[in-house]
């Protein structure tokens, strides 16, 4: 007996009752061609295999790690069905779970101190209330994102660097982002080589603080992601009353779909899993000096990356295309 003669079988019903996957998203799933049945009873009822399952399992990690479907069927396009590739996916899964249960570990000390005081009849200082009321809304702090082990790691690669190195790729990393924002802005589609070649080296720059821990530096990774992912628009203002005149113009809303649109290229040039900005991205000092084509016609990815370098932060807007 081989191993197709034991596989177990799912229906959709079943297969929704044990993922927790609504039959309606099955069947949605479906019609776009991210999740397909592998096979058909002779009366047309979908079954479902082990390695649809594990494809199930996939599509819903990515999409918890914050990608749009269109990003998710790109990235399973260009991925297989194997060990290293499934380990990956859980590795940066579970660093997100880690660094969002550390979050919520952070707010439940918080309320609790608070409840504690009530029960004693002590009116809570109005900074205890900030405090506590800070850890519910989106956050820019590193704390939030980064365990102590994993803000020691950086302190000790920044010094390992030194200052003038970091100042050089804080100026290049400032250089990127215009270029980028230009990029976007003319409509250069998401794949055009000139806009993997600077996110390529937006990578580059951001791996230069790993420290050659895998699981640290996946775990850091991810951290910096949801940071951004999270709080972008009140981290990237951040970044741009620091650096005072060194973008060009671009204001906070600039930067933030600079960071979103980084991480739509990277997926459509099939990387599933991507590198944050990097870690000095919110210290940038404001004393050292850094140094169009035709928008019809193009994939819906293309026209994604041209929409969202103009539309306004949680708004969506359509082309002049007619296609919306």
């Amino acid at each position: 007996m081989n191993d197709d003669d034991i596989q177990r079988r799912w229906s959709i019903g079943r297969l929704a009752e044990a993922s927790g996957v609504t039959v309606r998203a099955l069947h949605y799933y479906d019609e776009i061609g991210l999740v397909s049945a592998s096979e058909r009873t002779r009366a047309g009822h979908r079954r479902y295999t082990d390695a649809d399952v594990r494809r199930l399992y996939r599509v819903r990690a990515l999409r918890q790690l914050g990608l749009s479907l269109d990003e998710v069927g790109t990235a399973l396009g260009r991925t297989t069905d194997d060990l290293t590739t499934l380990r990956k996916l859980l590795d940066s899964q579970l660093a997100d779970l880690e660094t969002r249960a550390s979050q919520i570990a952070t707010q439940t000390r918080q309320v609790r101190r608070l409840l504690g005081q009530l029960s004693r009849s002590d009116m809570p200082d109005p900074e205890e209330f900030l405090a506590a009321l800070e850890t519910t809304v989106p956050l820019t702090r590193a704390e939030a994102y980064f365990s102590d082990r994993q803000r020691a790691a950086l302190t000790q690669r920044a010094t390992e660097l030194g200052e003038e190195a970091i100042d050089d790729l804080k100026s290049e990393w400032l250089t990127l982002v215009a270029k980028l924002h230009e990029y976007a802005k003319d409509g250069t589609p998401a794949d055009d080589p000139g806009v993997q070649a600077l996110v390529t080296r937006w990578q580059e720059i951001g791996a230069t603080f790993h420290t050659g821990d895998s699981r640290l530096d996946e775990q850091m990774t991810a951290a910096a992601t949801a940071r951004w992912r999270h709080g972008g628009t009140a981290l990237a203002r951040q970044v741009t009353e620091r650096v005072s005149g060194r973008l060009g113009g671009l204001d906070a809303d600039d930067v933030a779909r600079v960071v979103r649109n980084v991480e739509h290229a990277r997926h459509v040039a099939g990387s599933d899993i991507t590198e944050g900005p990097p870690s000095f991205a919110r210290s940038i000092p404001a004393t050292r000096t850094s140094a169009t084509s035709n928008r019809c016609g193009r994939s819906s990815a293309t026209r994604a990356w041209w929409r969202s370098a103009r539309a306004p932060t949680g708004s969506t807007s359509s082309t002049s295309c007619g296609t919306g």
